[in-house]
């Protein structure tokens, strides 16, 4: 659905930018709390092996990115993925949380990837 909008929008006059966020995350972000009630728990739950690829953003590196594409001069009718400056493994996220830094061992649990 999201895919046939960003469609539709560019086939029209209108002068467009369509922002493709990554994974947002800032001090008290959802994903932030996700982080360390994951850091809270015996088990750390994986999907897969961990070895996946995401490039999370910053929230305000995000409204920094949307402020510079509401100025005149900026580029229109383009799709801008809004990501972090590296892609990073699954783990790696997890393991920047300062709750997991802290810990001497860490124990995954892996999880089948859903079909």
């Amino acid at each position: 659905m999201r895919w046939e909008s960003d469609d539709h929008l560019a086939a029209t006059v209108l002068s467009w930018v369509v922002v493709q966020p990554s994974l947002v995350y800032g001090e008290d972000s959802p994903s932030s709390r996700l982080f360390r009630l994951h850091a809270s728990l015996p088990l750390i739950p994986l999907v897969g092996d961990g070895t996946q690829y995401v490039q999370p953003i910053h929230v305000e590196d995000l409204c920094a990115l949307i402020g510079a594409l509401l100025q005149p001069d900026a580029p229109r009718k383009c799709v801008v993925p809004a990501v972090g400056p590296r892609p990073i493994t699954q783990v790696w996220t997890l393991l920047g949380v300062p709750a997991f830094s802290a810990m001497l061992v860490v124990y995954w649990l892996m999880v089948s990837k859903p079909s």
